[in-house]
């Protein structure tokens, strides 16, 4: 990031982390994101007194707010020092620490450490590649494609973070994938991208699991009256409680009469392995009673998803509830 003084003071990113020989007592992490979030924890439990600098108003600012703000407390609860809305303007070194000088509502603070830890995230190295000769067209984020993942030089395609989609290892598989069936066949046995249900999920502990829209972005897509949010406790899974892993929670966003899912986010243990069950419902448009009508096995994690599914069966039986009653109390 172009903050004055840093590259002079020095600063760790995700690659040399694990080159350290000795653990820093006091760390700053700049950037509350994914990777920030997970390396941070770590070193908060190893021992450091660790410092996550955010210029959002949330940590993990992509995620649905009430994840982000579920994920602050835990991080704060552990006792990592949470600075949100704060800008780092520039970076020093004094007695063997380095000095980081952040701006909060127009005043200056200094936060001392041992490590900086960048993880603001990456630009695709794009520079030296001469894709002007090729005539591959690109701007400062990404090399452009289309649906085919193809370039502006027909023979030329690319994959990866360097497309801008999606900087996560699994989508760069799917994309790796489409290219190369593309690049070897030909119409109609080309395959366009299908970026409508892509899952991903943040390593901390818990995890965060998401795939889909927030509950604000289906607010605003399809009106609040249209969308119906189901959510789920793991204090209320029993295998959770088994296992002393209850803080967390399942939240699936839905749309219309149907209430098909459109949305799906998990805070729990292993919330990366519950949220392929979402994924599945999501890829085939189904309904959450979808989820609530499926056998799980008793006792498992995966039941929070059904919990959520079965809520919304119980919720659209209410609307009979009056005639229900009547029919029991004559066949009683």
């Amino acid at each position: 990031p172009p903050i004055e003084g840093l590259k002079e003071a020095g600063f760790i990113t995700n690659e040399e982390v694990f080159q350290l020989k000795k653990l820093p007592e006091t760390l700053i992490v700049l950037g509350g994101g994914p990777i920030g979030l997970e390396l941070g924890q770590s070193f908060a439990r190893f021992g450091s007194e660790v410092t996550v600098v955010e210029m959002d108003r949330h940590l993990l600012a992509k995620e649905d707010e009430e994840v982000s703000l579920a994920v602050e407390e835990i991080m704060r609860d552990e006792g990592l020092k949470i600075l949100l809305n704060h800008k780092a303007v520039r970076a020093t070194t004094a007695n063997g620490h380095k000095i980081l000088t952040v701006e909060h509502d127009g005043k200056e603070t200094k936060l001392q450490a041992e490590e900086i830890l960048v993880s603001t995230g990456r630009r695709p190295n794009i520079e030296g590649l001469n894709l002007e000769a090729a005539g591959v067209k690109f701007d400062k984020q990404r090399i452009i494609t289309d649906e085919y993942l193809r370039t502006s030089a027909r023979h030329i395609f690319a994959a990866g973070d360097v497309t801008g989609h999606f900087p996560f290892t699994h989508m760069a598989a799917y994309e790796a994938s489409v290219v190369i069936r593309n690049a070897l066949f030909f119409w109609p046995l080309l395959q366009r991208t299908d970026f409508r249900v892509v899952p991903w999920t943040t390593f901390t502990d818990p995890e965060v699991a998401r795939v889909g829209l927030t509950e604000g972005e289906a607010k605003q897509k399809f009106g609040p009256a249209n969308v119906h949010i189901y959510r789920t406790e793991f204090a209320d899974n029993d295998r959770a409680q088994a296992e002393e892993e209850t803080k967390g929670f399942a939240k699936i966003i839905c749309t219309g009469r149907k209430k098909q899912i459109v949305g799906a986010h998990i805070v729990g243990t292993h919330a990366g392995e519950l949220i392929h069950e979402v994924v599945l419902a999501m890829k085939q448009r189904l309904s959450i009673t979808a989820l609530g009508s499926m056998i799980h096995v008793y006792p498992t994690l995966t039941q929070v998803n059904q919990q959520a599914g079965v809520d919304a069966i119980l919720k659209d039986l209410a609307v009979y509830k009056k005639w229900l009653s009547y029919y029991f109390r004559i066949w009683r």
